[in-house]
């Protein structure tokens, strides 16, 4: 871009508005360019200078099918789909389509929806449900965030944010509307703090949004989420679950009221529909059974694991979940990873060598800080895995592959031979360590994977 400059005068105590125009290149080397724009204001004899840095992004087409199906009674997700450039289609019911969209508060206004969207995910649907009021999520028992959030983050692992940062996150051009943006705090009742001032902060215009009501990150499901905000990052404006043979995409961010005006949201948005769309279908253990006791059962249940409790090894399982084994059932159990078969072994309460994991204790571990680029912590963040205070935790050594500063491994039991022939690993055996030990409130994003 070329160099440019003018000149403005303004008298004592007066203001003025100039806009700044100039004209960007057709066509940008890179996917990104950085821009700055100098003001130097001479004051008598003194000069101010006021640095404004801003970014330009090159366009991105479209990815995926431009034909889109969606039920969108509201109206408003159905006019930034045509202004990006897709062909809305009303959905009437139709269940052999691979891919829909519910639209912005259509959930909100209690509208007849033509087909159990839950019916048309477990059966291999992909679904993305637009933002939706917050009365809407909260009688589901989710928990959100009251506050208008105008700072998002990336979560590692994620296509939808490549080539973006947390400053390509924040404040985006336009203003959000999913809220009244000027509360009469007067003449309506609102929830109070002991002093009588609003308990979640004085609402004042919502120029800026990126995401509303945003949903608090589940601490014990399978929810995978795709970007973080908020408070201790404990919530996510964007998350995708799994759900029987389909796919369900949780979207808080207000897409809608920006994706015509700022760049990333229009980039995001059309990522987001790409990747959905062409995202395959996750593996599921459709075997999977259970040795261990009883309080490691409860674990197992309170996180919604699908599993068969049983007292003696069954080869033919996709998947064994193992708490305490004698050193029998780790022989056997040795046997059936080297024959392709796989473990996830439960947190150890001793010290000691289980399946060649070295397992000690740190009277002050303080959490996990490093998160290994493995798919199993696709989702995972540095909120999810440290902890509120240092604990006394047993945790791995060595052995193994190891994440999370110990908190999770892997191990491949497999012949050499067979690893370099199919370059993937034919017996993979994770051994975890988070669980039982993290303080009440962490239990969230490991087991579940």
């Amino acid at each position: 871009m070329a160099k440019k400059e003018g000149l403005l005068s303004i008298s004592v105590g007066d203001k003025k508005s100039q806009p700044i125009n100039f004209n960007t290149p057709q066509e940008l080397n890179s996917f990104k360019t950085e821009g700055t724009i100098i003001l130097n204001a001479l004051i008598g004899n003194i000069v101010h200078v006021d640095t404004f840095h801003f970014r330009i992004f090159k366009d991105e087409p479209i990815t995926g099918d431009k034909v889109i199906n969606v039920f969108d009674p509201v109206g408003k997700s159905t006019d930034m789909l045509l202004a990006l450039g897709y062909t809305v289609l009303p959905w009437k019911g139709d269940t052999k389509i691979p891919f829909l969209i519910i639209g912005r508060e259509a959930l909100s206004k209690q509208y007849t929806i033509p087909f159990s969207i839950q019916e048309f995910v477990e059966q291999g649907g992909k679904l993305l449900v637009l933002n939706q009021q917050d009365s809407v999520v909260e009688k589901k028992r989710f928990r959100i965030s009251k506050y208008v959030s105008r700072y998002v983050f990336p979560v590692k692992n994620n296509p939808l944010t490549r080539q973006l940062d947390e400053l390509d996150l924040r404040n985006w051009n336009g203003v959000g509307t999913m809220i009244e943006p000027y509360p009469d705090y007067v003449n309506n009742d609102y929830e109070k703090s002991p002093d009588n001032s609003t308990i979640y902060g004085w609402d004042w215009g919502d120029r800026g949004s990126v995401a509303t009501s945003v949903l608090e990150k589940p601490h014990k499901s399978s929810w995978t989420p795709l970007l973080e905000c908020e408070f201790d990052m404990a919530c996510s404006p964007l998350m995708k679950l799994n759900v029987g043979k389909g796919s369900l995409t949780w979207c808080s961010l207000d897409l809608e009221d920006h994706a015509t005006q700022d760049p990333v949201a229009a980039i995001i948005a059309k990522r987001l529909i790409s990747y959905i769309q062409t995202a395959l279908p996750e593996e599921r253990n459709e075997r999977t059974i259970f040795i261990g006791n009883e309080n490691e059962r409860k674990l197992l249940d309170e996180v919604g694991m699908n599993y068969k409790k049983v007292d003696k090894i069954e080869t033919a399982a996709e998947l064994i979940i193992c708490g305490n084994t004698t050193a029998e059932q780790e022989k056997v159990l040795v046997q059936y990873v080297e024959n392709g078969g796989k473990i996830l072994l439960l947190p150890k309460t001793k010290t000691g060598n289980f399946f060649g994991a070295e397992y000690v204790l740190d009277d002050a571990f303080d959490g996990g800080k490093t998160i290994a680029d493995w798919p199993l912590t696709n989702g995972l963040s540095l909120s999810d895995i440290r902890y509120r205070s240092a604990a006394s935790t047993i945790k791995i050594s060595s052995g193994c592959d190891i994440s999370l500063n110990g908190l999770l491994g892997k191990k491949q039991l497999a012949r050499v031979k067979l690893f370099i022939v199919n370059w993937i690993p034919i017996a993979s055996m994770p051994i975890a360590l988070p669980f039982s030990v993290l303080p009440d409130g962490d239990l969230r994003g490991l087991l579940r994977r």
